[in-house]
């Protein structure tokens, strides 16, 4: 659905599909919508009429990630049949298909400059790739546990989001842990930075979203994302 920010009006109901949604992104010109789920597709829309102007079916399991180059020009995609792909955004073909990760993977990102791709799977490795020829080149370790979302920064980070309930920053050039972001009580599904603020938000999949301060890495404020959900009553209920 396409909602308006400031009263939440429902613009557009832009998606239909018969199976669950897992990903969306705006192009960086904010006129076309890429989605991804579990029909296995990418679809592409036009913003301003919500016509349906691509529909990828390339991949061979869920697709769960899908996210721009600064251009607009192409789209990578994160998929459980264990591959990432860059797709022609004008066509919707097919360039280049990386497998390096032997997992699902659940997470993907340019770099800055769009000449590589970074990718997190359930092999606990955040993967670094080129975006011409899927050549790898180098991978990021010291995960716990499978690694979801992701999100690069024009400075040369990658924060990412795990199944081990801890946010993480690295440096793309070499690797390096720069921070670690631990407290939530289950997975952390999904991660996104404001670089304006030095803020970074953390979802975690019983419904508590956390503020950080990136800086001193210090939590600002956490909330459940549901509102009237209480899972303190929830578990209760269920014994």
């Amino acid at each position: 659905k396409l909602l308006t920010f400031a009263d939440r009006a429902r613009l557009a109901d832009l998606v239909r599909t018969a199976d669950s949604v897992f990903a969306v992104a705006f192009s960086p010109d904010g006129k076309r919508l890429a989605t991804g789920g579990a029909d296995r597709a990418i679809r592409v829309y036009d913003v301003a009429t919500g016509a349906e102007q691509l529909v990828i079916e390339d991949h061979a399991d869920w697709v769960m990630d899908v996210a721009w180059n600064a251009d607009g020009s192409k789209l990578a995609s994160a998929s459980r049949d264990k591959t990432s792909k860059v797709f022609d955004m004008n066509t919707g073909d097919s360039l280049v298909t990386f497998n390096g990760h032997g997992a699902p993977v659940f997470g993907a990102a340019f770099s800055a400059d769009g000449n590589q791709v970074v990718t997190s799977g359930g092999d606990k490795q955040i993967r670094v790739w080129n975006t011409a020829d899927a050549k790898e080149l180098r991978a990021i370790g010291g995960f716990n546990e499978k690694i979801f979302r992701i999100k690069v920064t024009g400075d040369g980070q990658v924060f990412s989001s795990s199944a081990d309930k801890t946010a993480r920053i690295h440096s793309i050039a070499d690797g390096k842990e720069l921070k670690s972001f631990a407290g939530h009580n289950d997975w952390v599904y999904t991660v996104d930075f404001n670089a304006a603020t030095k803020k970074l938000a953390t979802g975690a999949y019983d419904g508590e979203v956390r503020l950080w301060n990136v800086e001193d890495g210090k939590q600002v404020v956490s909330f459940i994302a549901a509102p009237g959900y209480n899972p303190e009553q929830t578990a209760s209920a269920a014994k």
